[in-house]
């Protein structure tokens, strides 16, 4: 057991570390004063892959992937959630730039963590990417009470290292080029993210 939770943990580490929509969404969200919508990016990000797990816990995601009139409807909703997250990047001339904290705490924590939510939520990749570590590492005989713990682990680890990460982009280092290089980092989040919406309809 400590063994596939270790390679499980480790796996899961990687595949947070490639880059791709969930963490373009969370240095989008860490360019304003205060991390408070950043943090709630974790949180909603953080909830849309526990449903991912809980789905492949519970051998749901199988029929999301046998079903391909299901799937093609979430893959599509994402990737036009994708499209719309882009063009409000490039549209925004300043970033998430706040200077009332009063705000932040409402508009801003509101919408970092809808963003991140429903960007981890309408990736199917991410359901697949979680089916296919389990069905690898995690036999279908294992208790239940095991595979929680499994599941447990992989959420846990997903917290973590999204906090550390956000904490780590709001270091003196990385505020400068942040604060510095903002509507050029949100010129290329939009890119990137519309590149990413765009690519889901072509393939």
């Amino acid at each position: 057991m400590v063994e596939t939770l270790a390679t499980l943990v480790g796996i899961g580490f990687v595949g947070q570390m490639s880059p791709g929509p969930d963490m373009m969404m969370l240095v989008r969200h860490s360019m304003g004063r205060t991390r408070v919508p950043a943090l709630a990016c974790v949180l909603g990000v953080s909830t849309g892959f526990c449903v991912h797990v809980c789905l492949s816990v519970f051998g749901l995601a199988v029929l999301l992937r046998q079903n391909v009139e299901l799937f093609n409807a979430v893959r599509y909703a994402g990737a036009c959630y994708l499209l719309w997250i882009g063009a409000q990047c490039l549209r925004s001339r300043s970033g998430l730039n706040f200077s009332d904290g009063a705000a932040c705490a409402a508009g801003g924590w509101f919408e970092g963590f809808r963003n991140g939510l429903f960007c981890n939520l309408l990736n199917p990749k991410v359901t697949l990417f979680v089916l296919s570590v389990f069905t690898q590492l995690v036999r279908p005989e294992t208790p239940l009470p095991e595979k929680l713990v499994y599941a447990s682990a992989l959420v846990v680890e997903t917290v973590a290292v999204w906090m550390a990460f956000v904490l780590l982009l709001y270091t003196p280092a990385l505020r400068h080029v942040l604060e510095r290089r903002q509507n050029v980092l949100n010129a290329c989040a939009g890119l990137v993210f519309c590149v990413l919406g765009g690519a889901i309809f072509v393939m």
